[in-house]
């Protein structure tokens, strides 16, 4: 798990701002429990689909920096646009309160966003290790895996914009979804995982993590 320490020090090297203005939330409960009570923690996030290229790691055709400042590109294209067409519903949203977790995690992307995507991109342009080429797995991720995580983004706004009576917004939305995720799909050759699979990987991770705690004492 990525610590807010990791975090801090990354934004100090690669942004001109005081971390400490654009950090705004505490640390992990894990980051928390290992300061005070020398814990261990396994985290085991499983993939909705899989893909084989997502675990090749021979060379691919483009440099690393040229992956990421793709998949840089791509955020910033979604960023421009939520930020558009959240700002003509903004108002009538508010009167909806169950679109208030939606709203709440929009304006705290956007945000969020500037300062975050600045030193991703002040990263990408000046770390020397990124001039390598890219292995297949990384490209795969700055050029497809980033446009579905985008996609989440514009999922979360169109639920913001459904049945505000904002229908030309709301139109135009679903039709950047539509539009993003027959891309993406057009770029996978995937299949879905059995949701017995991921129990079984989990369960077997808790079990392992158990053994390997108990011979450590």
């Amino acid at each position: 798990m990525p610590t807010s320490v990791q975090a801090y020090e990354f934004l100090k090297k690669h942004t001109k701002k005081d971390p400490a203005k654009i950090i705004n939330y505490g640390t992990s409960s894990d980051d928390y429990a290992r300061r005070v009570a020398d814990s261990f923690t396994l985290v085991c996030e499983m993939p909705y689909y899989y893909d084989p290229r997502i675990g090749d790691t021979s060379k691919s055709d483009v440099q690393r920096r040229e992956a990421v400042l793709r998949s840089i590109k791509l955020a910033e294209e979604r960023y421009n646009f939520v930020k558009k067409k959240y700002s003509v519903v903004k108002r009538s949203v508010k009167v909806h309160k169950e679109k208030k977790p939606f709203k709440d995690a929009i304006e705290d992307s956007l945000k969020r966003f500037p300062d975050a995507i600045a030193a991703q991109k002040h990263w990408a342009q000046t770390d020397a290790k990124l001039k390598r080429n890219a292995t297949v797995a990384e490209k795969f991720d700055s050029h497809v895996i980033s446009l579905f995580y985008n996609l989440l983004s514009l999922g979360m706004l169109y639920r913001c914009v459904k049945d505000t009576k904002n229908e030309r917004t709301e139109n135009e939305v679903l039709h950047q979804l539509q539009t993003w995720n027959k891309k993406l799909e057009k770029q996978l050759s995937y299949k879905v995982i059995p949701i017995r699979s991921l129990v079984k990987v989990q369960l077997g991770s808790a079990l392992v993590t158990a053994e390997y705690i108990s011979m450590k004492r």
